[in-house]
């Protein structure tokens, strides 16, 4: 990592540029195998709905934070705790995913179930996607895009709340200060899981 990268707040201008990103950079993990079985056609598929996330964010006001060159992002939403709407399989994500959007339902539906069990009437932050390009993997980029939030987030006293997609990745999330919470979520084919985390504030 060079030792001038600051996060920056992302743009409408970088959401095409950092879709394909994240999508280069999930592309082999099991809960992207899951979505998109298709090898051939998983990176398409995901970077159109990764743009749709990433519009979702940025006008819900995210916040969207990443870098100039776009060596990582991180993508946040808030809950107030208040009731929520229940997901839909709206429009654009029929058109984005196609004969995948059913299964691209079916996981935000279960993550936003357990999201809601786990937190409850908790105002909370989510950490929705975190993504490093494959190329500045291990550089410190995750590390310094979550801290440079969690720096905001603390001093208020809420919680922040994430899905693991791996054992693997748990543990580079608990050098961060979370900590699982609950079972894992398991997907509908029975074998695909995701690791449900927390960070509670340390500083407030």
């Amino acid at each position: 990592m060079h030792r001038d990268s600051i996060a920056v707040t992302a743009t409408h201008q970088d959401e095409q540029a950092l879709a394909a990103m994240i999508a280069h950079a999930f592309a082999d993990l099991p809960p992207s195998r899951y979505l998109v079985p298709e090898d051939d056609q998983r990176k398409t598929v995901l970077a159109r709905t990764f743009e749709l996330d990433l519009q979702d964010a940025r006008e819900s006001g995210g916040p969207i934070r990443t870098l100039a060159g776009h060596e990582a992002v991180a993508v946040w939403a808030y809950h107030s705790g208040l009731p929520e709407p229940e997901p839909e399989l709206d429009a654009r994500l029929k058109k984005a995913a196609g004969a995948a959007a059913p299964r691209f339902a079916a996981f935000y539906t279960a993550l936003d179930t357990r999201r809601r069990e786990l937190l409850g009437d908790r105002a909370h932050w989510h950490l929705w996607i975190l993504a490093v390009a494959p190329e500045h993997q291990g550089q410190g980029y995750a590390s310094l895009l979550v801290r440079d939030q969690l720096a905001r987030i603390d001093p208020i006293g809420e919680p922040t709340y994430l899905e693991a997609a791996t054992k693997e990745l748990c543990e580079v999330y608990r050098h961060l200060g979370f900590q699982n919470t609950g079972d894992p979520i398991t997907l509908d084919d029975g074998c695909t899981r995701m690791y449900p985390m927390l960070h509670e504030p340390t500083h407030f």
